[in-house]
């Protein structure tokens, strides 16, 4: 029955690979300006970084060499990189047109907004009637210590008198 069931598995397999072509998965931490070239530098380098860390007494100076030259050799891919694919999408706004540039421009700010952080399922005004009741109950005073021990201002008026004095100071 296993065999069965994986013969149908890689029958499927191999005709959406037929049908539809094959990629690789793309990493969550790959940007959409990743490449092969990219990540065989980068391989390297931390190849070389490896390398470096077990390595021992004067082997350890060589080994840092090394790493040295692959960091340095893919972070200037990885500028030349961000640099060209930034330059292509400045060209694609600028020779594209308008509403298309317009449209991106707009995702762009949209994205960058903050979305108000209190929002109400029936609506703004909901959401600012319901905000305004909160926060009356919440600032109404009525948390605060009670005031009838001191009558007219009396016990201010007194500590006022001490402060001037500087008794209590």
């Amino acid at each position: 029955m296993d065999l069965l069931a994986n013969e149908l598995t890689s029958i499927i397999h191999s005709c959406l690979d037929d049908s539809v072509g094959q990629r690789k998965p793309r990493g969550s931490g790959n940007a959409w300006f990743w490449t092969d070239d990219l990540q065989t530098l980068f391989d390297r380098r931390e190849q070389t970084r490896r390398k470096w860390k077990r390595a021992a007494g004067i082997n350890k100076v060589l080994r840092w060499q090394e790493y040295e030259v692959a960091a340095k050799r893919f972070k200037s891919a990885l500028y030349c990189r961000r640099r060209a694919t930034w330059k292509q999408f400045c060209e694609t706004l600028s020779s594209g047109p308008l509403s298309d540039t317009t449209a991106t421009i707009k995702r762009i700010r949209r994205n960058r907004t903050l979305s108000p952080s209190y929002s109400h399922p029936e609506g703004p005004t909901v959401a600012a009637t319901t905000m305004a009741n909160h926060l009356q109950q919440v600032f109404s005073g009525s948390s605060l210590p009670s005031t009838s021990g001191y009558r007219d201002g009396a016990h201010c008026a007194s500590q006022t008198s001490l402060a001037s004095q500087g008794s209590w100071l």
